[in-house]
């Protein structure tokens, strides 16, 4: 008999947990790099969501992002795409059992090889956000895209001062952050990081 939907965990997080605990065991490079990039958003002080800066899974997903769209070539897969079935979401209250929670690791399909070491991806995430135009693009996680933020007014995504649309639903991780103060702090310190690395930005 399937457990109530009062026993189950909010599908959507568990869901959450399961695609970046994939993509943990694809490249330990990922890994390192979460540790790392949060003890530094940390110590920049723009890991403080409370306080209208990002949250940790929005910082783990703009890693993702950066591994999947801002290299090449690409060290993460889009698993949405690769296992549909278990990575697709959860919208509906369903048992334990049917969640894929404990299948194997898919099956990554052989393409080129990025050999970069782990400082070497950390100077580019740096510099690609350094970079990014948070203005007119939006990140998808669930496409492993980069789009143009929508320019019809009432938009909350027009709005937005970053959007990040997590892996299985449109909504915003990066909604924390709502003043332009906060704004300016994140980009400045991506701007401050890539700029002790690699010079100017």
């Amino acid at each position: 008999m399937s457990p109530s939907c009062s026993n189950v965990p909010n599908p959507m997080k568990l869901g959450s947990k399961i695609s970046i605990s994939s993509m943990r065991r694809i490249d330990s490079r990922f890994p390192a790099l979460c540790m790392t990039i949060k003890r530094w958003a940390e110590a920049a002080n723009i890991n403080m969501p409370m306080n209208g800066t990002l949250n940790s899974y929005t910082i783990k997903l703009m890693i993702v992002h950066f591994l999947q769209c801002g290299i090449w070539p690409p060290i993460l897969p889009n698993l949405r795409k690769l296992c549909p079935a278990r990575f697709d979401g959860v919208k509906y209250c369903a048992a334990l059992n049917e969640m894929h929670l404990f299948d194997r690791q898919p099956q990554i399909p052989k393409c080129r090889i990025n050999k970069r070491t782990p400082s070497e991806l950390l100077m580019a995430f740096f510099d690609y956000y350094a970079r990014f135009d948070y203005n007119d693009r939006e990140i998808s996680i669930s496409c492993a895209s980069v789009a143009k933020r929508p320019t019809f007014r009432n938009s909350s995504r027009r709005n937005a001062k970053i959007v990040i649309h997590g892996p299985f639903d449109s909504v915003n991780t990066a909604r924390t952050v709502k003043s332009e103060e906060s704004f300016e702090l994140i980009k400045e310190a991506f701007k401050r990081a890539a700029h002790i690395y690699l010079g100017p930005v």
